[in-house]
């Protein structure tokens, strides 16, 4: 599946990966950090979108940002291979005495190719002082717990992108034909419904047919 390509193992608990047919996957996260710190006791949703196969715009990926108490939806859409960006989260913030307000961002990296995707993607938080910025990292105690990172490393996805090539023109004939036989269509899933139960009944009529000695046309 797709999710393998990102090794779903190496995933934080707090995580977990499902596909996005045709071409995508999506991660989603809900992180507590209740207790890790008396500066921040946040519950944070992250969901990652990614699209490693479009080849009319390179591998993309769109994030969403959730915070319940604070009633914080903060969507970031289509970030592209070649850009490195924090990304504030409005609302959000870790109060560490001596410093004020360190803002809560979306750290992203995405860079390269499906066979060579490099991803860095993750929650920080940083305050701009007037010689320097600090960051989590460099905080004691709460650089125990930030930076917070979903996916970070190099990912091939070369061969099930070039596979799904030949894929999504499979799908897209079956589209047409579905939309012909049922007039209309809610999305892919239907269209993988659709050809799963096609499968099963050719693979039911076969096993009848060795059953009653006899050959099946498919």
């Amino acid at each position: 599946t797709m999710c393998d390509y990102i090794h779903p193992d190496d995933l934080p608990d707090e995580c977990a990966c499902h596909e996005k047919p045709p071409l995508g996957l999506v991660v989603e996260c809900l992180k507590t950090f209740n207790g890790t710190s008396s500066w921040f006791n946040d519950t944070i949703g992250l969901k990652i979108d990614l699209e490693p196969c479009n080849t009319d715009i390179g591998a993309s990926l769109s994030i969403d940002i959730t915070e319940r108490n604070r009633g914080i939806d903060y969507p970031i859409e289509r970030i592209h291979a070649g850009e490195e960006r924090d990304y504030p989260i409005p609302g959000l913030a870790v109060i560490v005495p001596g410093l004020g307000h360190l803002g809560m961002d979306v750290a992203v990296y995405i860079a390269g190719t499906p066979s060579q995707l490099i991803l860095k993607v993750g929650l920080n938080a940083c305050v701009a002082l007037a010689s320097q910025t600090v960051c989590a990292s460099t905080i004691p105690g709460l650089d125990a717990v930030l930076p917070w990172y979903v996916l970070q490393g190099t990912y091939s996805f070369g061969d099930i992108c070039d596979d799904d090539d030949e894929e999504l023109l499979l799908l897209e004939a079956e589209l047409e034909q579905y939309i012909e036989e049922e007039e209309t269509v809610e999305s892919w899933d239907d269209v993988s419904a659709s050809r799963s139960r096609k499968q099963d009944e050719t693979a039911a009529a076969a096993a009848m047919a060795k059953d009653d000695g006899t050959v099946a046309v498919e």
